[in-house]
């Protein structure tokens, strides 16, 4: 169908909704003409739905879309219901937008996800372990799938972050590894897997955010590198994901005072900063835009970060982002307020109305190239749509996937004197130690997968007051036919972490006098193996409270899974002198071990094997299933 102007008109003034667009770059162009200065500007905005109840938050994001006219939205967990609620609102957003928007969320997979029911995956990092990575294509693909059936359109990932620190709290594991070059091969092929369902992707968070101690969440972290060190580390993902065409680049709240020296007067300090790489013009026009050649979309990272909050009036930060040279900016607090302060600055001449022009132009062409601008509302009806999502979201064979993936990526990193796997057999006692109670009762479930009956565990939190309050029954329920498995978090970082490891060692000591086996299971971090130097048994699995990672590690624990990962960090010793573990460092049981029964490789169901022919080739999959029929999912 031919559109008019008075029909471009009516979609940008009025909210009109036309069901086709002409949207070839001339259209767009007339589309940009004939909006009004508030309405390109609103485009520049990606506004957050502040409202948690679930009443109010539809005719809470009217009343903000309508007042803002926001290029986008972000959604988050408190947003997000089942998939019925979801689609009803993603269908609502783009109701009440005048211009089709991008609809999006952090759904990394692993640590970071925003949706309750889906295909998780294990995460960045336990990819990285895999040293595969079309395990890392076939996570993009199957969670830009499941987004595109909920009715998203943009997701902010994948991180390329190049995770250097062992300190870092933040992106951590996150990352796909320490090594720029594979970061950029994972990260060039998770970017794919979004594209090929064609779901907008976003790298973050650039220059780089790998190698900070800080948490730009909290506080303004700094990178002292100059330029030279940063182009062989921090911009290697970023250059060859702007090769392979990456859609977005989102910013990093951090500051890199050897690309870009200039200072600012910090609004809680009194005293001098280094602008963050948000508002610096040499990071962003000079560095992404005009020496690595970025033609797409710039979005700054969240605009509530205390990184930015703290230290720079919210709006003045924002007029500063976009002279730096963002196109967007992600979740001002006050939207309505952001938008009047660009156009007052654009009507003093401080920002030329060229400049919005560029960043709008962009917009629409991202939005023009992903279709957005060709179909407001998808006319199938809505029931229909949502059994397809019910279908698809956590579908068999995703977590069949997500379950593969996970158990080829734990990590044995020491296993002295043979002590695992531990007997599931029925012989003997199982103490499970965790720091919370969430963590611990996933380690329940995934020992009872393991076959173990909840008659022989014993679990026990072991942080702070539930530590004193259950030190005596710990102490006894560790004995000669005891085996015990301690997980771990992030120990050692922050005041919680702290208190976390005098606590573990305190077990610790208890276990060594009993005799007991331990073995640490690393939930998080693997970092933590460098604070355990006396544990005999160490396996790494980089997760969480969410995602398949738990399960593959006790899975390993108990022989199930014959652990295959390699560290994608390396791991400085301790006390200063060489390494503990090399990048590329794991073990693996003897293969003897399993010609015994306990377990075996089956080959999966023909749905499974012609879903993903183009990954397996229909070859044996390495599903371990425990031939006992406890569990056949792993």
């Amino acid at each position: 169908m031919k559109v008019t102007l008075l029909t471009m008109l009516m979609v940008v003034v009025f909210g009109f909704h036309a069901n086709e667009c002409n949207c070839a770059p001339g259209h767009q162009k007339l589309l940009l003409q004939n909006m009004t200065l508030d309405e390109k500007i609103g485009q520049m905005i990606m506004l957050d739905l502040p409202v948690n109840d679930d009443a109010e938050r539809i005719r809470t994001a009217k009343e903000r879309i309508r007042t803002v006219k926001p290029g986008g939205v972000i959604l988050f967990a408190k947003d997000l219901g089942d998939d019925r609620a979801i689609i009803r609102l993603t269908d609502a957003i783009r109701k009440f937008s005048p211009i089709a928007p991008l609809i999006s969320v952090d759904q990394e997979g692993g640590r970071v996800t925003r949706i309750l029911r889906c295909t998780n995956f294990p995460g960045n990092m336990a990819l990285g372990a895999t040293g595969n990575p079309k395990f890392a294509y076939e996570s993009g693909r199957i969670i830009a799938r499941e987004l595109s059936a909920l009715g998203f359109n943009l997701n902010f990932a994948p991180v390329v972050d190049v995770n250097v620190n062992p300190e870092n709290p933040v992106i951590d594991i996150r990352s796909f590894s320490e090594d720029p070059e594979t970061v950029a091969e994972f990260g060039s092929s998770y970017m794919a897997g979004l594209h090929r369902e064609r779901i907008i992707s976003t790298a973050k968070h650039f220059p780089g955010h790998g190698d900070t101690a800080v948490d730009s969440h909290m506080e303004l972290p700094t990178i002292p590198h100059g330029i030279d060190r940063v182009e062989r580390v921090e911009l290697v993902p970023f250059a060859r994901l702007i090769k392979d065409g990456v859609d977005m680049i989102m910013t990093a709240h951090v500051t890199f005072p050897g690309i870009d020296s200039t200072t600012v007067i910090s609004r809680k300090t009194g005293g001098k900063i280094n602008l963050p790489a948000t508002l610096s013009e040499p990071i962003l026009t000079g560095l992404l835009r005009e020496k690595m050649g970025f033609s797409g979309v710039i979005v700054t990272d969240a605009f509530n970060m205390k990184a930015i909050a703290d230290h720079f009036g919210e709006n003045e930060a924002v007029i500063r982002a976009i002279m730096a040279g963002a196109d967007m900016i992600l979740m001002p607090s006050d939207p309505a307020s952001a938008v009047s302060a660009i156009r007052e600055q654009v009507l003093k001449g401080r920002i030329s109305e060229n400049r919005i022009d560029q960043s709008v132009a962009r917009i629409l062409a991202l939005k023009a190239e992903y279709g957005l601008l060709d179909t407001r509302i998808d006319e199938k009806p809505f029931d229909m749509r949502v059994k397809r999502a019910e279908r698809i979201v956590a579908g068999r064979t995703n977590l069949l996937t997500e379950k593969l993936i996970s158990n080829r990526s734990v990590t044995l990193l020491r296993n002295i004197g043979g002590i695992l796997p531990f007997e599931n057999t029925g012989r003997g006692h199982l103490l499970l130690l965790a720091p919370d109670a969430r963590l611990l009762d996933m380690m329940k479930s995934a020992s009872e997968k393991c076959g173990i009956a909840l008659e022989r565990m014993s679990a026990f939190v072991y942080r702070g007051k539930d530590l004193t309050a259950n030190a005596e029954r710990i102490r006894k329920a560790m004995g000669k036919d005891v085996s015990v498995v301690l997980g771990t978090h992030n120990l050692g970082r922050g005041s919680v972490g702290k208190s976390d490891l005098e606590d573990v060692n305190s077990v610790l000591g208890w276990a060594f006098e009993s005799g007991a086996p331990v073995a640490a299971l690393m939930i998080r971090t693997p970092y933590d193996a460098m604070l355990l130097p006396s544990l005999k048994a160490i396996v790494a699995v980089y997760g969480s409270d969410k995602g398949p990672n738990i399960d593959s590690g006790m899975a390993a624990i108990f022989g199930l899974v014959n652990p295959s990962g390699k560290l994608p960090v390396s791991m400085p010793h301790p006390d200063g002198k060489g390494i503990l573990f090399s990048r590329g460092f794991g073990m693996k049981y003897d293969e003897a071990y399993f010609d015994h029964g306990q377990s075996v490789l089956v080959k999966p169901g023909i749905d499974f094997i012609d879903e993903y022919e183009h990954l397996f080739r229909g070859k044996r999959v390495g599903l371990v299933t425990n031939p006992s029929g406890v569990d056949s999912s792993f």
